[in-house]
């Protein structure tokens, strides 16, 4: 009875395990897509944020001999 007991418990703590890493695969690509987005978005406000001290740099530089 213990064997069995043991078993059961062995097979039951397999298919949990398989059963999460079926959803975590199933997830990978979906989170995969969530960091490409958000790589893309700190890409995109890093350039937004250089081209807007360029243009501050820009207006000072011109405007201060007035």
């Amino acid at each position: 009875m213990k064997i069995i007991k043991t078993v059961l418990v062995a097979i039951i703590v397999a298919l949990s395990a398989i059963a999460f890493h079926i959803i975590i695969f199933a997830r990978l690509p979906f989170l995969l897509l969530i960091g490409t987005v958000k790589m893309w978005i700190a890409i995109i406000a890093s350039e937004m944020s250089i081209l807007y001290a360029h243009i501050r740099e820009m207006w000072r530089v011109n405007y201060q001999k007035v």
